[in-house]
């Protein structure tokens, strides 16, 4: 990732970088340690595919798709309104 792509995910303000020396990143890194080595095999990929299969099947498929494309369109016309965003 660029340095811009990067510095775009905190608010494009490189000030926000300092996070990185923050507690709070510390207790990220701590959570990734404390997962330690995580292998998607054949059987755990299957039980979150059917876990996600039987949330979504709540939904009518069509309709979340056509909800989901509303919002996509209207993010983008929000985004073309703004100047100061990447």
């Amino acid at each position: 990732m660029t340095r811009r792509g990067f510095t775009s995910l905190h608010a494009a303000r490189p000030t926000h970088l300092a996070l990185f020396g923050k507690p709070l990143w510390q207790a990220t890194e701590g959570m990734w340690r404390d997962l330690g080595t995580v292998s998607v095999g054949a059987s755990l990929g299957s039980q979150v595919s059917d876990g996600v299969s039987a949330e979504l099947d709540a939904y009518d498929e069509a309709e979340m798709i056509r909800q989901r494309d509303d919002v996509l369109v209207d993010l983008l016309r929000l985004k073309a309104k703004a100047n100061s965003l990447p």
